[in-house]
């Protein structure tokens, strides 16, 4: 099970990379999957990863979940991706969401 800053970083990763858009439920068990790997929180493959025995579980999907939904209340994520998809599961960026993953990306850039 990942730790609080672990899974702030890996939400933080994922707004930053502006893929939070999940679209279809089992995405953002993929993108969490994968951010988790490019951070080294977990192993690439799901042999190694039960042999090391770290990989996600149930509650630390959960948490990223309840990350998001935060965000959607806060104002920096909103229902739908398109005319197309206007509704949840899809998510974008309001314009305040945009300033804070821009001020996100700036923070970075000044370390």
């Amino acid at each position: 099970m990942l730790d609080k800053n672990q899974i702030d970083k890996i939400l933080i990763e994922l707004i930053k990379s502006g893929n939070v858009s999940i679209g279809k439920y089992n995405n953002l068990f993929e993108m969490v999957d994968q951010m988790a790997i490019k951070l080294n929180y977990i192993k690439s493959s799901p042999s190694d990863r039960m042999e090391s025995g770290v990989e996600l579980e149930e509650e630390d999907y959960l948490k990223v979940q309840d990350d998001i939904w935060k965000l959607v209340l806060d104002g920096i994520l909103a229902p739908g991706k398109n005319k197309m998809n206007p509704w949840f599961p899809n998510l974008h960026f309001t314009e305040i969401g945009k300033q804070y993953r821009e001020k996100l990306i700036q923070k970075e850039k000044k370390f």
